[in-house]
């Protein structure tokens, strides 16, 4: 699929209403899988192919102004935070929306590490539609060879300084984790892993990227992309600590 008819699908993605959290999105035809996450009304489309244990996601969630949310995969048995990274994004009160990547595994209490995954990124970025969701989308190339993988997701507020603080302990956000199926779904062959939303300047990936320029790029150390975006739309947060997903071990 060419990157302009990715971009029609990821437009018609962000002017949808906030109801549309589900897997009659049109975004279906980008990806061969759909799942709805348990809590947090919160929904992920995903290719998985074996041949490279590559996995491309789109990930939404419903947030407001002044609060973060974040994405996370586990690839060893645990099923929570410790051993997982996560892609963390921003929304900060100027309006301002990035995406990083955190080791969510700690070595020491408070906080995580921003750190690369350990994982090829390529077309990681995160936008925010006019329905109140922000959406995460990247692929992920040579991860372990597994039949399936532990997944974690959370939102949260934004402190003072636009720092993530700690989620809610209610049950929705305690129990936000569950574990894709791989070898269940349906697998795509290699080479056609789809890059759905804009890159924020991934510089390993940047030829698939549709033609969307972010608004600041501060990048980090890795192949993956770190970019604060503007839209039309309303902009909402992302972003998660130690207090954030570190309960939900």
């Amino acid at each position: 699929m060419s990157p302009s008819s990715l971009l029609l699908l990821i437009g018609a993605l962000l002017i949808s209403p906030a109801l549309s959290l589900n897997c009659a999105s049109k975004i279906q035809n980008v990806y061969a899988n759909c799942t709805v996450l348990p809590t947090l009304g919160a929904i992920l489309h995903w290719n998985y192919t074996a041949a490279n244990s590559t996995l491309s996601f789109t990930f939404g969630v419903n947030t407001t102004k002044g609060q973060w949310s974040s994405f996370g995969i586990n690839a060893g048995k645990k099923t929570g935070m410790d051993g997982a990274f996560a892609f963390v994004a921003i929304n900060s009160k100027s309006g301002n929306l990035s995406l990083k990547q955190y080791n969510l595994t700690f070595n020491s209490r408070p906080g995580i590490t921003e750190q690369p995954l350990p994982w090829t990124v390529r077309n990681a970025s995160a936008v925010a539609g006019s329905d109140e969701a922000v959406w995460i989308s990247a692929t992920v190339s040579q991860l372990p060879a597994l039949s399936e993988l532990n997944t974690l997701w959370q939102v949260g507020p934004l402190g003072a300084d636009n720092a993530p603080t700690m989620h809610s302990m209610g049950t929705e956000n305690m129990e936000a984790k569950t574990t894709l199926q791989l070898t269940a779904g349906k697998s795509v062959a290699p080479g056609v892993s789809p890059s759905p939303a804009p890159s924020g300047g991934s510089e390993s990936d940047g030829e698939n990227a549709p033609p969307i320029t972010p608004v600041q790029s501060p990048g980090n150390a890795t192949g993956s992309s770190s970019a604060n975006w503007k839209s039309t739309a309303n902009l909402y947060p992302l972003l998660s600590v130690l207090g954030v997903f570190g309960l939900v071990l």
